[in-house]
């Protein structure tokens, strides 16, 4: 069955968690405050405040309204262990893209090619 060859383990962190750890790793790095990502994602400063220190449960369109300061889609803030690089240089949209615009048989070689590669990452 395509999707769910991939393993999911339990140690996971909260989406609050790596939404937070996400947003200030990119905040860092384009040097931005809490009230600058607030004024040019048009949402209220402590909206921004509340997401850094993992208070309430986020509203979809603000986390939206966020990421889309820094040309993000918003599962990219939500996503662990994704890299500034990988989040900015448009690889992993690209490649969720030719997922989901490929056949059965094409999505089952794109997961076979990514397990290898994943595979041989691990062996270096």
């Amino acid at each position: 069955m395509v999707g769910n060859t991939f393993s999911m383990t339990n140690t996971r962190k909260a989406p609050r968690k790596v939404l937070a750890e996400n947003l200030r790793r990119l905040m860092d790095h384009h040097s931005y405050s809490g009230a600058e990502v607030a004024r040019r994602a048009k949402v209220d400063p402590k909206t921004v405040t509340n997401m850094l220190n993992e208070q309430h449960n986020p509203d979809l369109d603000n986390v939206a309204a966020v990421a889309a300061v820094f040309q993000l889609s918003l599962w990219q803030l939500i996503r662990p262990n994704l890299t500034i690089e990988k989040m900015e240089d448009g690889s992993v949209d690209q490649l969720i893209e030719n997922y989901y615009s490929a056949n059965d048989k094409g999505k089952e070689s794109i997961l076979q090619v990514a397990e290898m590669a994943a595979g041989y990452q691990t062996k270096k």
